[in-house]
């Protein structure tokens, strides 16, 4: 099984259920930005991630990109100030 690095953006327009993303994402990835945080997991362990996600947003005004990082960029991401960094082996990822 092969773990790719993934990118998780999200814009959650009420409160109780940007509390629900935010601590599923803080159990399953690392924390960058407000709403963005990077997720190191396999395929199948995203595909589960997109479901839980699915039902704790509003299709009608949520919106929230999952999108993998080639792994030739993967390795030459730069942070600049405070940021989370790459997931490390820790991470749990569901």
């Amino acid at each position: 099984m092969v773990r790719r690095l993934f990118i998780v953006t999200y814009d959650i327009r009420c409160p109780k259920r940007w509390r629900r993303v935010f601590k599923l994402m803080k159990q399953t990835g690392e924390h960058q930005q407000l709403s963005v945080f990077l997720v190191l997991g396999e395929w199948k362990k995203i595909r589960k991630l997109t479901k839980l996600l699915e039902h704790i947003v509003d299709h009608e005004e949520d919106s929230i990109v999952i999108a993998p990082i080639d792994e030739r960029v993967d390795k030459s991401l730069i942070f600049i100030g405070k940021t989370g960094g790459v997931p490390g082996p820790n991470v749990m990822v569901i």
